[in-house]
């Protein structure tokens, strides 16, 4: 096994829990005259877990770039991922910083192996699509590791099903 490298991923983008996303766009927009994408619901029923346990939930999210950055905005509407769990310990602010990983379940039993733990995690269509690490030891600021060309892997699955 490798160390994980950061600079072996691409960045992504800057993920910050909000209690309220259409007021946090709306602050992020006046102050930095940010354009958001359209904000969306997402109903995470299935295949989503935190600390091994199933974790359905429902969130609404906004992305947005600023220069060469990228920004999410995440709300929970309901359920207790690890959002949710940031929100109540440490108040809105930057939850994750994302990269992008060509083998993230390699990547996933990597970051374990290392003694790294990995606090929640995604799938779709049976294929993880991304993984939380707290790779900064406990910062309160968790690693999100996301499958590059996910849509890809999972067109491929499903027509070979």
């Amino acid at each position: 096994m490798r160390k994980l490298k950061l600079d072996d991923f691409k960045f992504d983008h800057i993920g910050i829990v909000c209690k309220d996303i259409n007021k946090a766009a709306k602050f992020y927009t006046k102050a930095f005259g940010i354009k958001w994408d359209k904000i969306t619901e997402n109903d995470f029923s299935t295949d989503f877990t935190a600390r091994g346990k199933p974790t359905p939930h429902k969130s609404k999210i906004a992305f947005a770039s600023m220069g060469q950055i990228r920004l999410e905005l995440v709300q929970i509407i309901d359920g207790q991922p690890i959002h949710a769990e940031f929100l109540k310990t440490n108040g809105e602010g930057i939850h994750h910083l994302s990269f992008l990983v060509k083998d993230l379940d390699g990547e996933v039993s990597n970051a374990e192996w290392q003694g790294l733990e990995v606090v929640s995690y995604f799938k779709v269509a049976g294929i993880m699509a991304l993984a939380y690490i707290d790779f900064l030891n406990k910062s309160g600021i968790l690693i999100e590791l996301a499958q590059e060309n996910l849509l890809e892997k999972v067109q491929a699955t499903l027509a070979n099903q």
